[in-house]
């Protein structure tokens, strides 16, 4: 995957891990969701593996959100 093809919110380049921190506002229409949808899949088929939280998941269960990302590190693909 070329290093700017889709900007991501977070990425742990050595583990290969992409993480997105998802609102309301930035994936209001239908249209907006399919096109995440296309982008995550083309990052997994380049071999990162994908997490998504949102701003009620960090505030109100962090702990899930990092062993999200833990898991991922941890994992030896992305599906």
């Amino acid at each position: 995957m070329p290093n700017n093809a889709f900007p991501v919110d977070f990425l742990w380049r050595e583990h290969k891990v992409v993480v997105e921190a998802d609102g309301l506002l930035k994936d209001s229409e239908r249209g907006d969701l399919i096109k995440q949808f296309e982008r995550d899949r083309y990052r997994r088929d380049a071999g990162y593996k994908v997490v998504h939280f949102t701003g009620k998941e960090l505030f109100k269960t962090p702990e899930v959100v990092i062993r999200r990302i833990r898991d991922a590190i941890a994992a030896a693909a992305p599906y």
